[in-house]
């Protein structure tokens, strides 16, 4: 599984879990969908080697849903956090890949698209070392990268 984020054009940041099977991005957690699509979620981003783990938390239902040890894009994923540093609202999805495409899964039991809103997210323990100030300059030169068209 792997972590992206996109800025996509008149929609909220965004952050996906892409999975390797379509059946378990649609049935991992899709209970937050059918039953708890309003709640108010946050993430917590750890870094952990060249991994990184997410936690998409919830205290209104009270729920923590756990993606672990995810690849990612590094340059890219700094890059996001210093443009989205200052802002709240963010869109979080489950995602599978078809074709060439990354894809929303839909949940099996109401085939309703796993997006959810989130409030904020927060980074913890153990930054890499891409986080020092010259490398998030150097990524946010690559920003374009990051919108989806």
């Amino acid at each position: 599984m792997k972590l992206v984020v996109k800025l996509p054009k008149d929609k909220p940041p965004f952050i996906g879990i892409v999975f390797d099977h379509e059946s378990d991005a649609e049935k991992v957690n899709q209970n937050l969908i059918t039953d708890h699509k309003y709640a108010d979620y946050r993430i917590v981003f750890e870094f952990i080697s060249d991994w990184v783990n997410v936690k998409l938390i919830s205290n209104s239902i009270p729920a923590v849903k756990f993606y672990n040890k995810l690849s990612y894009d590094k340059e890219k994923l700094i890059a996001w956090f210093y443009i989205t540093k200052n802002m709240k609202g963010f869109n979080f999805s489950q995602l599978y890949v078809y074709g060439n495409k990354e894809c929303v899964a839909k949940t099996i039991a109401k085939q309703k698209l796993f997006v959810l809103k989130v409030d904020s997210y927060e980074v913890h323990t153990g930054e890499p070392d891409d986080f020092e100030p010259a490398n998030v300059i150097r990524a946010t030169n690559n920003k374009n990268r990051l919108y989806e068209p």
